[in-house]
């Protein structure tokens, strides 16, 4: 079993991202659960035909725990893939990483992680990396993690402090950094800071993911790329990062910038990234 987290910042195109990969491992004949650990409960829709599952923050406040059975947290989507959403509360109520706490914890006492999957994707917001969104790194649900980063500085500022966390957590773990994937969100926008902070980062860029006008077609039709056009180069190119991460074996531990670093770091690369 394969146990990946993948991290970015909230728009980065992680989700999109992580629901083509899901498609890919399931065409392949792999048992694939993917869990959305997001509080806009947003990262498995494309799977479900556009549909919002119950997420188990919803379940939390109607029963214990112990009183909820798999069959009510995990929803059943496209080529057999098996989705659940964490949620988050009501905006300025609750705390979302506490919601991520209580459903790993839930998913161990259902024994959904002794199930024979060949994948369990965690698609995770990165813009905190708090005790809570750290979850599946810190309880060890996720042993490999991998960071979906555009050019913007906000994105390479939250993909820093993910590294921070990451390095601590590798410390008192085996949970490593697989590598970081490109998003490129606009047609020809340079990518050379992608690279740049990979390399100050002493981890791999992965893949570079071009724009392509595929994905927000795909969106519309409630559907990911690799099902929405199939025969596509934007098809193509999910199976080859697949691929990538299937053969992966360089899995690291980062080398993470302080702020100061950081800054000066993005003041040096901005130009060729301030447009990703």
């Amino acid at each position: 079993m394969r146990k990946i987290a993948f991290y970015g910042k909230g728009g980065a195109g992680k989700s999109t991202i992580v629901s083509n990969l899901s498609v890919v491992a399931a065409e392949a004949g792999k048992k694939v659960l993917q869990v959305g650990c997001d509080p806009k409960h947003d990262s498995t829709r494309s799977l479900l035909g556009g549909a919002r599952p119950a997420t188990a923050v919803e379940l939390f406040q109607k029963k214990r725990p112990e009183k909820i059975c798999a069959d009510e947290l995990v929803f059943k989507g496209v080529l057999g893939i098996d989705c659940i959403e964490v949620g988050g509360p009501e905006p300025g109520a609750g705390c979302a990483g506490l919601g991520i706490i209580k459903t790993m914890e839930l998913m161990k006492s259902l024994g959904l992680m002794s199930r024979n999957y060949d994948f369990i994707f965690f698609d995770v917001l990165g813009d905190v990396v708090c005790g809570g969104f750290a979850t599946p790194m810190r309880l060890k649900f996720a042993d490999e993690v991998y960071v979906v980063i555009s050019g913007e500085m906000m994105s390479l500022y939250a993909a820093n402090n993910i590294c921070r966390g990451i390095l601590r957590y590798a410390k008192m773990g085996k949970v490593r950094l697989g590598g970081f994937i490109g998003n490129q969100r606009s047609p020809g926008a340079p990518t050379e800071i992608l690279t740049a902070f990979a390399d100050r980062i002493g981890a791999p860029l992965v893949f570079l993911m071009p724009w392509s006008s595929d994905l927000p077609e795909a969106e519309r039709a409630r559907k990911t790329a690799v099902e929405f056009a199939p025969d596509s180069e934007t098809a193509r190119r999910f199976r080859r990062l697949a691929e990538k991460i299937d053969n992966n074996t360089g899995q690291c531990i980062p080398e993470p910038m302080t702020d100061e670093e950081f800054e000066s770091f993005f003041a040096r690369n901005s130009q060729a990234g301030s447009n990703c």
